[in-house]
């Protein structure tokens, strides 16, 4: 049996860093509030040099980390130097890779590269529907035909190598979403070799246009953690650098440092970022406007 989570425990460099090599996505997925922040927010792509830079602080303290990201709120495959990064991320730190993605850009022939290299060690496909209408009208700008035909290719080659490459199949109970579809889901993939897994709706802490019911008492209230305990293992980067509190924090509210001009351990370890950390987990009060005051993930006192 694995040891619980200790919730608000902060090593000195993160277990996980996020990154963001580019805040481009091609869909419009109703449970996502990217097209929205996409009209405010300047989109672009990570330079070389901050890639490189992130890489190489990484490597230096590989032995610190669990996992390596690099994706945030975006479309990965999108960023056509997703490959060489993902070479460097296996040449220079040796930790585990996780990529979400909808795979809408993964052609076969980067899936066979991906496969026969190991450069991913979980892939998370995002699927919100299980037929062409459910999917189409959920995942707004992506095409069912597609979906499909890059999913059985990614199989294949998975399963042609032996590949111990987790992928998991995301769906998310939101939208009409049925029990039937979820079962077809599952009796499909899993029999594949596929992980199908089912989330509750994320508002991403109130970013969404359709809003989570908060109790009224958590906007009230003192944080006492959170749940998924973020701020205490996680650093993410987005493609400007900038450091956001997590990956829910689509519109940069809170802002722990910057890459361009300070080191990921000087920035995890910053009298900023353990202020941060003292509201999370409780220490002080919690500022009413605070962001996770929206997210359901928080935990309240």
């Amino acid at each position: 049996m694995s040891n619980p989570k200790k919730l608000n425990v902060a090593n000195s460099f993160p277990l996980c860093v996020e990154f963001q090599t580019t805040s481009l996505c091609n869909a419009q997925c109703s449970c996502c509030p990217h097209h929205e922040v996409s009209q405010e927010t300047p989109c672009g792509y990570m330079s070389d040099d901050l890639i490189q830079k992130i890489i190489s602080e990484c490597s230096e303290h590989k032995e610190e980390m669990d996992l390596i990201i690099p994706y945030l709120n975006n479309e990965p495959f999108i960023d056509k130097r997703m490959i060489e990064i993902l070479r460097l991320i296996k040449k220079h730190i040796h930790v585990d890779v996780e990529i979400s993605t909808n795979i809408s850009h993964l052609s076969s022939e980067k899936a066979k590269i991906i496969v026969q290299e190991n450069l991913i060690n979980t892939l998370r496909i995002s699927m919100f529907g299980m037929n062409k209408e459910t999917y189409e009208r959920r995942m707004r700008g992506l095409r069912w035909e597609r979906f499909s035909q890059n999913i059985n290719n990614l199989v294949f080659e998975r399963n042609s190598a032996n590949s111990n490459m987790a992928i998991e199949i995301i769906m998310i109970s939101q939208d009409g979403l049925s029990n039937e579809e979820v079962a077809s889901a599952r009796q499909e993939f899993e029999a594949n070799g596929l992980i199908v897994r089912l989330f509750g709706y994320l508002d991403r802490a109130g970013n969404n246009l359709v809003k989570n019911l908060i109790p009224l008492t958590q906007l009230h209230s003192r944080i006492s953690a959170c749940e998924l305990n973020r701020p205490f293992e996680r650093l993410v980067i987005r493609h400007d650098g900038t450091c956001v509190l997590c990956s829910q924090d689509w519109r940069g509210e809170v802002i722990l440092g910057d890459i361009n001009n300070d080191s990921i351990s000087k920035i995890w370890n910053s009298e900023t970022t353990r202020k941060i950390r003292e509201i999370v987990s409780g220490g002080c009060d919690t500022p009413l406007n605070f962001i996770c005051r929206k997210c359901k993930l928080a935990i309240m006192e």
